[in-house]
């Protein structure tokens, strides 16, 4: 190989590994970088209230400072400003991590579940330096009802005249708002009131009990429903209990022998087989 074109090749080789002993950072370092994650703080929230974004935000490279805007969007449009002006320092922080919590409103207006994206704005020149999108799930309240009985002697047999106590478990979920519903039942035909249910916003349970007693035997059915102020059926749950024990029918002397006949059915045929043929040697005998 020519010395001269040798030379020249060498130069740059030699003026990079000078500039990675003294500069071994800024040798390796890429280009800026900016990356971010976001999540509801629940699951799903109830009609009416404030979502919380946990939100991190994470650089690598800089070599200058910048202002950042994070801001919340649907699909078209901002829907609004979580922070502004955030500065973050370059020049002494090249690598780092930044964490915050936000509280937004309005976004729980309606059952249903919709997606935003957050993204992180550069102020200066107005563009999107990272993203991430977070699913804001809204739930209308669910309330649900179960019902238990126990009998007065534990026995789980009622008798006629024997108390029984009916435990009435319930139980809401997503509620907006405080509201007070009616406890009733109806027993026997009978509607009456047992008590009032507060429902507090969130989710929450209460228990409430009702006795009674029964003066005849047979399959007896409860119905138990919450009802608000309306008179509107929020929710309902039917018990069915069977107090003493109904005694089995009295069986003919007919029925009787009817029975032994049809259970023994193969032992008469051949009994009277035996009998039809003893007749006709006898008759021609």
């Amino acid at each position: 190989m020519d010395p001269v074109r040798a030379k020249r090749l060498v130069l740059p080789v030699l003026a990079a590994l000078v500039l990675l002993a003294l500069y071994p950072s800024a040798a390796l370092a890429g280009a800026p970088e900016f990356s971010c994650t976001a999540q509801t703080g629940k699951a799903g929230y109830y009609i009416g209230e404030d979502v919380t974004v946990n939100f991190e935000l994470k650089w690598q490279y800089l070599t200058q400072n910048y202002t950042l805007n994070v801001e919340l969007w649907n699909s078209s449009a901002k829907v609004a400003d979580l922070e502004t002006g955030k500065l973050i320092d370059g020049t002494h922080s090249p690598n780092g991590t930044y964490t915050a919590s936000y509280t937004v409103s309005g976004l729980t207006d309606e059952a249903g579940s919709k997606t935003y994206t957050v993204k992180v704005i550069d102020s200066s020149s107005q563009l999107v330096v990272a993203s991430a999108q977070i699913q804001v799930v809204v739930q209308s309240r669910t309330i649900y009802m179960s019902v238990a009985w126990d009998d007065a002697s534990g026995d789980r047999k009622i008798d006629t005249g024997e108390s029984v106590q009916f435990t009435v478990y319930i139980t809401w979920t997503f509620a907006n708002e405080s509201e007070s519903l009616s406890l009733k039942v109806n027993d026997q035909g009978v509607e009456k009131f047992i008590d009032v249910v507060g429902i507090s916003p969130g989710s929450g349970s209460a228990q409430k009990t009702y006795v009674t007693t029964f003066e005849n035997t047979g399959t007896k059915i409860l119905s138990f429903w919450l009802e608000d102020a309306s008179g509107k059926h929020v929710v309902s749950k039917s018990v069915s209990v069977k107090v003493g024990t109904v005694e089995a029918a009295q069986t003919s002397w007919i029925d009787k022998i009817t029975q032994a006949i049809y259970e023994n059915r193969y032992v008469v045929i051949v009994f009277l087989a035996l009998l039809v043929a003893a007749l006709v040697l006898v008759k021609y005998r």
